[in-house]
């Protein structure tokens, strides 16, 4: 039987790795970086370089292309170091640290913390970690410590100097080692990533004598980290060494700085490969021997109040689906929707098949049907390809756009009836639409997605839905749950943990309820988790009491 040496070195690696964090607990540090928080939609530094070489482009408010905008940076003679380019483009972009804050901020804002973030949180909650060193401005740790229910941690910002000695070493504490986007004074410029604040610095290399690293999800390519970290291996005050976790070998030997590492550890430097963030700290947290099921209940609720909180935020604004007025049909009443989606996430498609059966409450004839269909991803009203018949004749429906705002998040659109719909009369359509490329928007798995109906004034007199659900993850669908929204907006539940079954290749689930009563009903689930054990199941509210 054969064995691969470098896979063998790279398990010792991980189990030392762990027998480190469960007999040492509190003697090893996290160091994260940028790749920590990509998965939660914050973009890496090279995609930040691009996005405001874009804007420089745009502000000359010359029409140029982008190969023009190219050629005009060389000719002035910007962004000729790569290793300087994110910092330049920073300072040319902005003319001022609270511009500079306030784009980081409208990038972070309303991000959630990723698998990554809730593990390492579980691992530091049971007392494996109490220190986490990061380059990343924003949160996403601390909501998820704050969603495990550690309460008492400290977090350290650079800018507040007098806070390094006053850190209480019983207590958790994550340090801010290029600020917070909360606060103006962000390290991100040249002189910022060149060198650390003195105070920083010496704090940064004390508690490297005391502690060992751990880094996973930072490239190693900022001086003002790496400075610290070099000196500390030459001088061999790091004696607890560093584990440093990469994706591919060879961005050690593209790396100058890892590539000093790798001559200065002498034994105490190891890097490991590993796939991406999420199995590394999942990992990490299965071999300490922790259980899954808080970490997944954790996650669960706090998409689960995201959700809320999104759908809450489109019925008050200007863009919510609802708030279409075109597209509210105050003249009918909604006996059956029945609704059926298939989401393809492998083809990145969005089937849908609808049958409604309304009747027609007024004292005059009505000719059409009022609907709206809100996305992820702008589209035009013909990317939709409705199609559609009157389930009584077979006659085929005619679908107009009304409010038509070319490319757009919601399409609001009429489909006309064969005949007109007399008063007292009911009548049942069919309709299908196709939106090819919408999960592509969903995120990378974990994520979640909710399913929402237009509010009717009139009420639902019965709701039925269902979802299929095809993707490549191991465990695609964990959870569903329906709540409610009255005509006030009190939130109560419908179904919980609706039975999920798999056929065919794809996960089903569905609900059906009579409460004509509810103007609005979000249907919510999980993909991409695979839990170890079974998640507990969130505590079911009555039907009337109000979510908290």
């Amino acid at each position: 039987m054969g064995f691969d040496a470098s896979d063998i070195e790279q398990e010792l690696v991980l189990a030392r790795c762990v027998e480190q964090l469960r007999l040492a607990p509190g003697h090893y540090a996290f160091l994260l970086g940028a790749g920590m928080s990509a998965g939660a939609g914050i973009p890496l530094g090279g995609a930040i370089v691009t996005m405001l070489r874009q804007r420089l482009v745009e502000e000359l408010r010359r029409d140029i292309s982008p190969e023009a905008g190219e050629s005009l940076f060389e000719e002035l003679g910007w962004f000729r170091d790569p290793d300087a380019e994110y910092a330049e483009a920073l300072q040319r972009a902005f003319s001022s640290d609270h511009e500079r804050q306030r784009f980081f901020r409208d990038l972070i804002a309303g991000k959630m913390p990723t698998l990554a973030h809730y593990y390492l949180a579980s691992i530091i909650a049971n007392g494996h970690c109490n220190l986490v060193l990061t380059t990343n401005f924003d949160d996403l740790l601390e909501k998820a410590l704050a969603s495990l229910r550690l309460d008492e941690f400290n977090v350290v910002a650079h800018a507040s100097e007098s806070e390094y000695l006053a850190v209480n070493p019983e207590l958790v504490t994550v340090v801010k080692l290029h600020g917070h986007y909360t606060f103006p004074q962000l390290s991100n410029l040249s002189s910022d990533t060149k060198r650390l604040q003195r105070r920083l610095r010496e704090y940064f290399e004390f508690l490297m004598r005391d502690h060992g690293l751990i880094v996973a999800g930072y490239a190693g390519r900022d001086r003002s980290i790496m400075d610290p970290i070099t000196r500390s291996l030459r001088d061999r005050t790091i004696p607890r060494g560093v584990v440093w976790c990469i994706r591919r070998r060879e961005a050690v030997a593209e790396t100058s700085y890892l590539r000093e590492l790798e001559r200065l550890g002498a034994g105490n430097v190891r890097f490991l490969g590993i796939q991406d963030m999420d199995d590394f700290y999942r990992d990490l947290h299965q071999r300490l021997g922790l259980p899954d099921h808080k970490v997944l209940d954790a996650l669960s609720a706090d998409r689960h109040r995201y959700q809320q909180k999104k759908m809450l935020q489109r019925l008050s604004t200007s863009m919510s689906l609802d708030l279409q007025e075109a597209a509210i049909d105050n003249e009918l009443r909604y006996v059956l929707i029945r609704r059926h989606d298939e989401v393809d996430m492998v083809e990145n498609t969005l089937r849908s098949i609808r049958r409604l059966r309304v009747r027609n409450i007024t004292s005059a004839p009505i000719s059409g049907l009022r609907h709206a269909e809100y996305g992820e991803n702008k589209i035009t009203h013909a990317e939709l390809s409705l199609s559609g018949r009157c389930t009584q004749t077979s006659e085929e429906l005619e679908f107009r756009p009304l409010c038509d705002p070319g490319i757009s998040f919601c399409r609001v659109f009429e489909m006309a009836l064969p005949s007109p719909l007399e008063p007292g009369e009911e009548t049942e359509i069919e309709y299908r639409l196709h939106w090819p490329g919408e999960p592509a928007h969903y995120g990378q798995p974990p994520h979640s997605q909710s399913v929402s109906l237009i509010r009717y004034r009139r009420g639902v007199e019965r709701l039925e839905f269902s979802v299929a659900v095809r993707t490549a993850a191991d465990a695609p669908l964990t959870r569903a749950w329906v709540f409610g929204l009255s005509d006030d907006y009190e939130e109560h539940q419908v179904v919980e943990d609706s039975r999920i079954r798999k056929s065919s290749g794809m996960f089903h689930f569905g609900f059906e309820t009579s409460r004509p009563r509810d103007c609005l009903y979000l249907l919510y689930y999980m993909l991409g988790v695979d839990p170890a054990t079974p998640p507990v199941p969130l505590a079911t509210r009555e039907v009337g009491q109000s979510a908290s």
